[in-house]
């Protein structure tokens, strides 16, 4: 009998963690950030989305140094992690800018936060290609 119980607990636990790991997936979504932003934009969407603008502004920065002579696949390569603004990143603005693009983009809903967040920067503050 505890064979019985030992493979329904067995069979529990996998449920339970084929679950939260859709969850986690779920929560690591453009679809489940865009919702954060909207319901509580000075919250996990306003601390995400800063530190993922935070990481590619000083790429535009470097972008911005590189010497003449680099080629042109280093410098798209810079580019395309970064985000060109005049000063430290307005963590409001970098927020606005992922909402104005993820509302009507839904088909990236269920790419990853990171991708999204990326995705909005860029089309908002993109840095020319020198």
């Amino acid at each position: 009998m505890s064979i019985k119980y030992a493979s329904a607990a067995a069979a529990l636990i996998s449920i339970l963690s084929a679950l939260a790991a859709q969850a986690q997936d779920r929560l690591a979504t453009v679809q489940y950030l865009y919702t954060e932003c909207t319901t509580n934009p000075t919250g996990v969407c306003a601390l995400y989305i800063t530190a993922v603008a935070e990481t590619m502004w000083p790429n535009g920065h470097i972008l911005s140094t590189l010497p003449t002579d680099t080629s042109v696949t280093v410098k798209r390569a810079v580019a395309a992690g970064a985000i060109c603004f005049a000063g430290k990143v307005p963590a409001a603005a970098a927020v606005q800018a992922f909402k104005n693009w993820a509302g009507p983009n839904p088909q990236f809903w269920g790419d990853s936060r990171f991708d999204g967040v990326v995705m909005a920067l860029r089309s908002t503050r993109p840095c020319p290609v020198p």
